[in-house]
């Protein structure tokens, strides 16, 4: 027998951290038997997350299993739409405008958004930047196919009607296509180490890609939660099929398979969405030779042959990029 259970937590106070909340998850692990008072787990369980729920699940594992991640209980983890590299619409929820929207109607904390969980979903957060170096660029990947077997699953289309005004293009209408999904590069260039005469060294780190990654038509950031349990043609592209499949996955070598049927459908929606676009995402962090941020740079980007554009595109398409410079 199994059993689902619902998982909701306040972020729209401004005092609360992802700290609070992983924590708080932690605590309610124990009190409903998942894992026991040293974080051993008592069962195997299956975990479906929404957008900022991709942040927290991902610092909670590595907060409590990253030295031990066969004690973690996550069996299978599906994202839908997460934030895991921000929205563009985050910095929005910190203005005026965003805590009338969206702010706490509650004496004590009235207007209140959640500002430090706001601040770590903007694009690329310092937030953001700091966990994918403790669970991505790391030794031993855990989100592959014989250990966390992990789905991340996002629509394509934009918001329609009055809410059409937050559209951007390459997001689902709330986060960026490209950040959603674990698929990371991280290149450092450094010009304080030289040799054979050259001013500056790059170095890079391509951790190993063994994650799900679907992108479906017809769906928004909204919808793509809103239409669970709505398909009863036995779509194998709808977002119920997909969660159904990936939950029932008995085997790495099945899970690897899955991984390619995921591909052929992202193909297949741009190549039905004729007004939609890959894109990349590029998040840039620059220092100077005492380690301190530089706040003010510029970079261009130039593409000196087509022959070669087109090669990067096809390696490349739909990374993350995470690129230091050091000065």
């Amino acid at each position: 027998m199994e059993t689902i259970f619902f998982a909701d937590y306040e972020s729209r106070e401004d005092n609360i951290t992802y700290n609070d909340i992983i924590d708080g998850l932690n605590d309610e692990l124990i009190k409903k038997k998942f894992i026991d008072e040293n974080g051993e787990k008592l069962c195997d369980l299956n975990v479906v997350v929404h957008s900022t729920g991709g942040l927290v699940i991902r610092h909670w594992i590595w907060r409590y299993y990253n030295n031990r991640i066969a004690a973690c209980p996550v069996k299978r983890l599906i994202m839908l739409a997460p934030a895991n590299f921000g929205s563009p619409l985050a910095h929005r929820g910190k203005s005026f405008i965003g805590s009338l929207a969206k702010g706490r109607w509650k004496l004590g904390d009235l207007l209140e958004t959640g500002r430090q969980i706001l601040e770590g979903l903007e694009l690329g957060s310092p937030y953001q930047w700091a966990l994918a170096h403790k669970d991505l660029f790391v030794e031993n990947p855990y989100y592959t196919a014989d250990k966390i077997q992990t789905t991340i699953l996002v629509g394509v289309e934009d918001y329609e009607g009055i809410r059409s005004w937050v559209n951007k293009p390459g997001t689902d209408g709330t986060v960026v296509i490209a950040g959603t999904s674990l698929d990371t590069v991280k290149f450092t260039l450094d010009f304080t180490q030289t040799s054979n005469g050259t001013p500056y060294q790059w170095n890079g780190i391509n951790p190993p890609d063994e994650f799900g990654f679907g992108v479906l038509e017809e769906l928004n950031h909204g919808s793509i939660v809103e239409n669970i349990g709505r398909d009863d043609g036995g779509n194998a592209k709808s977002i119920d099929y997909l969660l159904v499949e990936a939950l029932n996955i008995q085997s790495p070598d099945n899970f690897r398979e899955f991984i390619t049927k995921l591909e052929n459908i992202t193909e297949s929606t741009y190549n039905h969405s004729t007004d939609k676009n890959k894109y990349q995402q590029f998040i840039l962090h620059a220092i100077d030779d005492q380690g301190v941020s530089i706040r003010d740079y510029t970079v261009e980007f130039f593409c000196f042959l087509r022959q070669m554009r087109e090669l990067v595109i096809a390696l490349w398409q739909g990374k993350t990029f995470l690129m230091m410079s050091k000065n």
